[in-house]
């Protein structure tokens, strides 16, 4: 059973295909686990209901513990421990008596965390730049983040940083697996001719999350290099809480223009097939798949060398990782000017995403762990 948010729902049905029959997996959006959705949340939001957004939303749903209860999942996979966890405490607490199930006694299934995030570190970066009430959650989010910590038995993070990182600093004799995020071949493609006219070239396109702030700062740091390189354009992509911010700043600049958020995967690809080069200029990440996407595209690719991101790229074969303002100028000027070497490389980053992230590498082997958390008891 996998609860997850709908915008990594379809990441997970790619995954699930490639599954061995053997296993049923059912994936549910997370707002079952939900006192309040998401939704509804921000409805309450707008009216100042703080007690509900950030204390009565933590509890458990009914209708996702009463799912819970009629399929018996052996095992439940997620990366919202925070609400999760509460529903396995529970269903321990109250086992042989539980009146949703009939015996209920031989109910006990494993809790695994996806770990797709370093939260002691992104949660709190961000939590410090947001509106205060924001920060007055910590003292609760904190607690049930640990709780939830507490009540799984195996994690799951998405890159070797975060398993060094975070599981065997924090965790270390809690089971784990890393599994890197991976990504369905045949929705990415080079295509010449599905392009946006458009843009000016030569052009560097950027599609980043603006919703972490730690990310966000990569980004900000990196408007220095985009002023330093007027003779190109840039097109930026993304959303998130922290989209104003960005937007302010990319206003000095004459040569960039921002496109917003995309529709996946058709005018992502197209964005992609539209660009000379494609940069990532992250200040934190631990498996972008914008990068995998970039890469199928056959589009060359420069990312900041931080979190999980060197994890992806072969540097100076399928990409360059970077570490300073130099090194994002004359990197990008490499692949501009010199166009053989720009598409051997794209050439070689599809060979490299197709042979290592392709979830039908990835996901036979997640699946693999998955089972031997149950016979191995």
């Amino acid at each position: 059973m996998i609860l997850a948010a709908k915008y990594k729902k379809r990441f997970l049905e790619d995954m699930v295909k490639h599954f061995p029959k053997d296993i049923e997996a059912r994936i549910y959006d997370i707002d079952i686990c939900r006192r309040i959705g998401k939704t509804e949340r921000h409805n309450r939001l707008y009216k100042h209901d703080f007690f509900d957004e950030w204390f009565v939303s933590k509890f458990p749903n009914l209708t996702g513990w009463i799912e819970m209860c009629e399929f018996r999942p052996d095992i439940i996979y997620t990366d919202h421990i925070t609400y999760v966890g509460w529903y396995i405490f529970l269903l321990k607490r109250f086992k042989g008596i539980n009146p949703f199930i009939k015996d209920s006694k031989s109910f006990d299934p494993k809790l695994v965390y996806h770990i797709r995030g370093h939260w002691f570190k992104e949660y709190f970066a961000n939590v410090l730049v947001t509106p205060s009430k924001y920060l007055l959650s910590l003292p609760l989010m904190l607690p049930l983040t640990l709780f939830g910590f507490k009540q799984c038995d195996a994690l799951v993070p998405i890159c070797d940083w975060l398993d060094q990182d975070l599981v065997a600093k924090m965790y270390p004799l809690k089971k784990s697996f890393t599994s890197r995020q991976g990504i369905d071949t045949s929705k990415f493609y080079k295509d010449e001719k599905n392009v946006f006219e458009q843009f000016k070239h030569p052009c560097v396109g950027i599609l980043q999350s603006m919703e972490i702030i730690d990310k966000v700062r990569g980004l900000l740091r990196f408007i220095k290099v985009i002023k330093s390189m007027p003779h190109v354009h840039f097109y930026v992509c993304g959303g998130g809480c922290h989209q104003d911010k960005v937007i302010k700043q990319l206003r000095a600049c004459e040569n960039v223009t921002f496109k917003g958020s995309m529709n996946y995967p058709d005018d992502v690809r197209k964005f992609y097939n539209s660009v000379d080069v494609f940069v990532l200029p992250s200040g934190l990440d631990c498996c972008p798949t914008t990068i995998l996407e970039a890469g199928l595209c056959e589009v060359p690719v420069c990312a900041s060398r931080v979190g999980g991101i060197p994890e992806l790229i072969k540097d100076r074969k399928t990409g360059f990782l970077i570490d300073n303002d130099y090194e994002w100028e004359s990197k990008i000027q490499l692949l501009i000017d010199d166009k053989l070497f720009a598409k051997k490389v794209g050439k070689l980053a599809r060979e490299h995403v197709k042979k290592n992230f392709d979830w039908r590498v990835l996901a036979p082997n997640l699946a693999e762990f998955l089972k031997g958390l149950i016979t191995n008891d």
